[in-house]
């Protein structure tokens, strides 16, 4: 039996605000335990290490559950069981098997999920992103809601947030325990990806390698150059409202132009956002303008990589997913906050995002250079979106 869509909707909110907890806060909740920029840049790259296998084994452990809804409840209550010890230690091996520990929890669900959300809209999947935009929703509401918490609490008010939307999570996914996977064809899930799926891959991790230094640095980096955790928080928002207004009106937009020129625009709009960062970090007006920026940088790269993703890698939606999160939100972000928090240290946080443009535009170049448009117009067609499930 297949999801309803207000289970679906239900589920993205609560995931991302957690999300809106973790990204712009947990930088400083480890900075106020001890932790300087080069372990902070460690402990979150060993986040995203696990991140490039969880995916892929809650993938698996969903198929052979039969109960995807199960499966993930189950691992957001025990990401959230992990929160409290993370908060509560002062030693960096401590911290840093805690974390993988809670990564390999909490970072492999939403593979699951979109997975979920392209068999429920089945050849419509362009309208993806009116199921997406709910996730973006949840983030917004947390990220702006702890940042007045922080102010007025105290650094220990972001643990105690992450755990109530992490339990929050769980409750959500129980309502999916009646969704059942359908059996699936082993060789395709098997399938190794041709050239252009590699390609693609790498895209993906480039991207995120550039990414990093906002997803884990961009609120130490603001907090630099004075901006109140309120500021911060309402910066991550205005981020946040821009991929939602994205996310709402995608459709139209997916149907009618070519998924290459869409992937050059996200990463050619994301050089310039983090050459703005990097130029005018005193400016709360550009720093805004970037921030609207981040409806190309990862909503329309997103929605993109969502939809072309099955037909490029060649194996079902589920595999196709965890694939392209391994890549890119896994083993992009390890080498990505680990490059960026060394950067810092060593040349200062403007030259951070000076070189995580350099890379987004390294990605443009192998997006040009090596990604066929009619593989990628193929990928996207109606007919092999059905093939791929």
């Amino acid at each position: 039996m297949k999801p309803g869509l207000g289970a679906l909707k239900a589920g993205y909110f609560g995931y991302f605000a957690a999300v809106g907890v973790f990204q712009p806060y947990w930088s400083l909740e480890l900075a106020a335990q001890g932790f300087g920029a080069a372990a902070i840049g460690t402990l979150l790259a060993t986040g995203s290490g696990a991140r490039v296998v969880a995916p892929l084994v809650q993938a698996r452990i969903s198929a052979i559950l039969g109960d995807s809804g199960r499966a993930l409840a189950v691992a957001a209550a025990l990401a959230a069981l992990l929160v409290p010890f993370i908060a509560a230690t002062r030693s960096l091996p401590q911290a840093l098997v805690l974390t993988a520990l809670f990564a390999l929890c909490f970072n492999g669900l939403m593979p699951v999920y979109d997975a979920l959300a392209l068999e429920r809209l089945g050849l419509d999947a362009a309208r993806y992103g009116r199921l997406r935009l709910w996730g973006s929703i949840g983030y917004v509401v947390a990220s702006l809601a702890v940042g007045p918490l922080v102010r007025h609490v105290g650094v220990r008010a972001i643990p105690l947030s992450l755990v109530l939307c992490l339990l929050a999570t769980a409750a959500l996914c129980l309502g999916l325990r009646g969704t059942r996977r359908a059996p699936r064809d082993e060789a395709r899930v098997a399938a190794v990806p041709g050239a252009g799926g590699w390609w693609f891959l790498g895209v993906c991790f480039l991207h995120l390698v550039g990414f990093a230094a906002y997803y884990g640095f961009y609120s130490l980096y603001l907090a630099e150059h004075g901006f109140s955790e309120g500021v911060i928080g309402a910066l991550w928002a205005l981020g946040v409202l821009a991929e939602i207004a994205f996310f709402f009106a995608a459709a139209p937009l997916v149907r009618g132009v070519s998924a290459k020129t869409l992937l050059l625009v996200a990463l050619g709009v994301t050089v310039l956002r983090w050459l703005a960062i990097a130029a005018f970090p005193d400016s709360l007006a550009v720093l805004a303008l970037a921030q609207v920026a981040h409806l190309a940088g990862f909503a329309l790269f997103h929605t993109v990589s969502v939809l072309i993703a099955p037909g490029l890698l060649g194996t079902d939606r589920e595999r196709a997913q965890a694939l392209v999160s391994s890549a890119g939100w896994g083993a992009g972000l390890v080498v990505g906050s680990a490059l960026a928090g060394g950067v810092w240290q060593a040349l200062g946080p403007r030259m951070m995002y000076v070189m995580a443009a350099l890379v987004t535009l390294l990605a443009g170049v192998v997006a040009q250079v090596m990604l066929s448009g009619s593989a990628l117009a193929a990928a996207t067609s109606p007919a092999r979106a059905g093939e791929s499930r």
